[in-house]
């Protein structure tokens, strides 16, 4: 990584995937490149240019539709601009450059508010999740109509004495609005024989609004120019598979600023520099609100709800990993398992319930925790190559399916804190199993469906019992499970570092005392 290169915050671009063999694993390139489940996992360059162009090009249309809008007939709703998330932004998306994820942050000018906990009707804190309560509701009421006509503020809590943004009509009544208004106009701007072929729909999946454009011919927006791309060499599969050509599916999520963590600049780690030691990492909400949801069936705050959306440090793990060989390894490797899955999937072997179990978040955080577990911990930094990356990767997987438990990487994780000191996750939360809301079925059948896909990757991952178990103990434990080192292991303090070597000192103290005492009587 060059000293210039931007990371984490700093960057707003979409990236090339990661892919990267160890030395003397020419073999194992070739072997991935060609499998009939992975031959398609690497993406031509052209293609993602061509369609990451694409996605900016009706993201600057959107976000210039919906700012024009909300100054227009929402006084004091301020659209900043588009944040790229997701796969395609950090580098591991595979199979095809179709799908962009992007956070459209806003901001209601002048609003003071306070993150609060939701609870469940058993009286439990979901993690996670957080309602906002506005802290000057008059001021607000008064110069911004809007929010009263579309009641965006609702009183509730205890004795209905607090306000607090219903993510429910924010949604409902001023982004899908905003949003149908700019798709009309977009949709008027065409010529009339191109309107049967672009194809701009928009649907409410909270928090998200999915735009799907078809692709049998793309159009490409520059202000009001537009040109027709004509697609060279479409992936056969999509026809074979689905009947028609593929789609350019964006995932469009409004989002409100939290708060500003700060994280380590990795350019200035270990260097003699007068450079900042640390670099912003936002902490963005997300609207949850919908009823079909898990969450929200659990809770009577269901209209209120936001998620804390850890995207931030996503990116920033993943931009720092680029440049540890290591890293880049296990980000192969999670590739790798992203392809199987969805090669199963898509070619109708859905059943097995493997892809319910191994979606793209759970796999990242599987990634994440290789990465944490594997190489920050000084003692032990490197592996060989793709295929000891792989070996871990499922084995760590294996263990998750088997005992019914993948735990979020940044909640209730004491190894968040390695990486990122000052994280207002991690042990500051409690734990999220992300597995918790998965039948019984669902693992009994993906478990069979995890050991065909051992043999049908055979060859290219380290068998488990070659690898070094004592590396794979801090994860076991994670789970709550036991493990026996081999080597003693580091331990997590309890107490502040600083009053723990205060009180091994006064240890020594007393010790050398006592032994002056003894040694005096003695004379």
């Amino acid at each position: 990584m060059a000293t210039n290169e931007k990371i984490g915050d700093d960057l707003n671009e979409w990236r090339y995937p990661v892919f990267t063999v160890g030395p003397g694993e020419d073999d194992l390139q070739r072997r991935i490149l060609h499998d009939r489940y992975l031959k398609d996992m690497n993406i031509n360059d052209s293609k993602w240019d061509a369609h990451s162009s694409a996605a900016d090009s009706v993201l600057g249309t959107v976000l210039d539709g919906i700012k024009k809008y909300a100054r227009e007939e929402f006084k004091g709703l301020i659209i900043h601009g588009n944040v790229r998330q997701g796969s395609a932004r950090e580098g591991l998306r595979v199979n095809d450059a179709l799908e962009f994820d992007c956070l459209v942050q806003f901001e209601i000018e002048g609003m003071q508010v306070t993150e609060c906990p939701v609870y469940d009707y058993s009286g439990e804190e979901m993690v996670e999740l957080i309602k906002l309560r506005v802290e000057n509701p008059e001021y607000l009421l008064r110069n911004y109509p809007w929010l009263k006509r579309n009641e965006i503020f609702t009183k509730t809590g205890s004795y209905y004495s607090s306000y607090f943004i219903n993510t429910k009509n924010l949604q409902e009544k001023v982004f899908k609005s905003m949003l149908d208004k700019t798709r009309e106009q977009v949709y008027e701007q065409l010529p009339y024989g191109d309107r049967t072929v672009y194809t701009f729909r928009r649907s409410v999946n909270p928090p998200t609004f999915p735009i799907r454009i078809s692709l049998d011919r793309e159009i490409s927006y520059v202000c009001n120019l537009y040109s027709n791309v004509t697609l060279e060499g479409l992936n056969e599969s999509f026809q074979a598979n689905y009947g028609h050509l593929p789609t350019l599916d964006i995932d469009f999520v409004p989002s409100l600023v939290l708060r500003t963590d700060y994280v380590p600049n990795p350019f200035t780690v270990n260097r003699v520099t007068y450079a900042n030691s640390e670099m912003t990492c936002t902490v963005y909400g997300v609207m949850k609100w919908a009823h079909r949801l898990d969450e929200s069936e659990r809770t009577v705050d269901h209209e209120y709800l936001w998620r804390e959306s850890t995207c931030g440090y996503e990116k920033h793990i993943i931009d720092v990993g680029r440049r540890n060989p290591s890293q880049r390894y296990l980000m192969t490797a999670c590739r790798i398992v992203k392809s199987y899955v969805a090669w199963m999937k898509s070619n109708r072997r859905n059943t097995n319930q493997l892809h319910r179990v191994a979606v793209s978040y759970y796999l990242k955080n599987v990634c994440f925790h290789c990465i944490a577990l594997l190489t920050v911990p000084s003692k032990t930094t490197s592996l060989s190559g793709v295929k000891e990356a792989l070996g871990y990767f499922l084995q760590f997987l294996e263990l998750c399916i088997e005992n019914r438990n993948l735990p979020h990487f940044f909640y209730g994780n004491p190894w968040v804190h390695e990486m990122f000191l000052n994280c207002t996750f991690g042990c500051n939360k409690s734990k999220k199993n992300l597995y918790s809301r998965l039948s019984m079925d669902t693992f009994v059948q993906a478990e069979g469906a995890f050991r065909i896909m051992l043999q049908d990757l055979k060859g290219m991952y380290k068998e488990f019992h070659t690898l070094d178990a004592d590396r794979v103990g801090p994860f076991k434990e994670l789970l709550g499970l036991s493990h026996t080192y081999r080597r003693p292991q580091k331990t997590f303090c309890a107490m502040p570092c600083s009053f723990s070597v205060v009180l091994v000192l006064c240890v020594i103290v007393v010790g050398i005392l006592v032994a002056v005492v003894t040694n005096t009587i003695n004379k």
